[in-house]
């Protein structure tokens, strides 16, 4: 499969019909999420692994991770309607006995044997240091990989990047993106609005 072919599966995977302000359910571009899982593919941290999408929205991660061959997939989200979809689009696409549908708060999570976390966490506009609180989650799962989308801003890396390194974990930037953001809320009012993100990678120091 190549990365277009994800692309194509991840953009056949509707958005939030009434995303929350507060959640900041901004929907991940296929495009995005195709490079992640794409990088995720190569690396072999998807094929037999345990993954887990915190903040899994309609399912766009892992829907496609179920279908590259994850053994166990979890998408876990707070909002009973993202999982409906989720599950309706798992259903089509024939991965629904691979996928469980978890309706929790992030941080109130706690799995074990998680071999791979993917998340587009909210990016803290409306409830702030969101990001920083699915990031310390995951973290917290002890994964051997971790993929995670965050604005650009110097400050907030060097943050993440310290915490990363507390918890024994490396760091990579993969790559830096704009980021499209519809016009879909009521405080919207341009057309198009990019937010400059970047994709990190961490990687569990003693299974490196």
């Amino acid at each position: 499969m190549r990365k277009v072919d994800i692309e194509k599966i991840i953009e056949k995977i509707p958005p939030h019909p009434h995303p929350d302000t507060r959640l900041e359910q901004y929907v991940t571009p296929g495009s995005i999420a195709a490079e992640i899982l794409w990088e995720a593919l190569l690396t072999g941290n998807i094929v037999g692994k345990t993954i887990i999408d915190l903040g899994c929205g309609t399912g766009r991660f892992a829907i496609a991770a179920a279908i590259l061959g994850a053994k166990h997939v979890i998408c876990l989200d707070i909002d009973h309607s993202a999982l409906d979809i989720a599950k309706k689009c798992a259903l089509e696409m024939k991965v629904d006995d691979i996928i469980d549908f978890v309706r929790a708060w992030v941080p109130h999570v706690h799995f074990i044997n998680v071999d791979t976390v993917i998340q587009n966490p909210p990016f803290g506009v409306w409830r702030k240091h969101a990001d920083l609180i699915f990031l310390t989650t995951a973290f917290d799962l002890k994964p051997k990989t971790i993929y995670s989308i965050h604005k650009a801003n110097p400050r907030s890396r060097e943050v993440i990047m310290r915490e990363a390194e507390n918890r024994n974990y490396g760091t990579k930037i993969i790559s830096r993106k704009r980021f499209l953001i519809p016009p879909f809320m009521k405080h919207h009012y341009k057309r198009k609005h990019y937010v400059l993100i970047e994709i990190f990678k961490f990687e569990l120091k003693d299974k490196i």
